[in-house]
């Protein structure tokens, strides 16, 4: 069974009157990953659809929270949430976060200070790993997005096991200077 990353949407503005925007991918994609917004894709029915762009340092991101949708499953195990992800093409929703939205991600998608995600750090877009974050011991002004490691959990067992971090967030985009300016 593959093993991908699940996100839980626990307190987003977004859930009850922020923005979700569509967004598509050229590649595979799970749900919890931070994505720029890109050009929109076309006209028609793709005209409130936009390409994922890799975020920089100072972009706005966007993270993918699709409804897991599994095929009839006959065991556990392949009911898992951990086996969705979403395919390469397909119209993926995407949350906006706002300052002091909380929600869980899969520790997987993080590149950690040390051996483990730590409560009380920090995680930023990853700008070298597409759709990924990074964790920071202390605060980084320089970067647009940001969010606090709130809590680590680990749900499941075995196998099947998904360590999971709640994240608040701080900022997401410099409104007028960036900070520290």
């Amino acid at each position: 069974m593959a093993n991908h990353a699940v996100f839980v949407s626990s307190d987003l503005h977004a859930t009850r009157g922020g923005h979700i925007l569509n967004f598509v991918h050229t590649a595979d994609c799970d749900n919890g990953t931070i994505w720029a917004q890109g050009d929109i894709v076309g006209q028609g029915v793709d005209r409130e659809t936009y390409k994922c762009k890799q975020a920089t340092a100072g972009d706005v991101v966007f993270v993918v929270g699709s409804v897991p949708l599994l095929p009839r499953a006959r065991t556990k195990a392949e009911a898992a949430e951990t086996n969705f992800y979403n395919e390469a093409g397909d119209i993926m929703r995407m949350y906006a976060l706002e300052p002091g939205d909380r929600y869980e991600v899969s520790t997987s998608l993080v590149k950690v200070v040390s051996t483990k995600v730590a409560v009380g750090n920090y995680v930023i877009a990853d700008t070298a790993t597409a759709g990924k974050y990074e964790e920071k011991a202390a605060d980084t002004p320089e970067a647009a997005f940001e969010a606090r490691i709130r809590e680590v959990k680990t749900y499941g067992y075995g196998a099947g096991a998904d360590e999971r971090m709640l994240i608040e967030v701080i900022r997401n985009g410099f409104y007028g200077a960036p900070a520290g300016e």
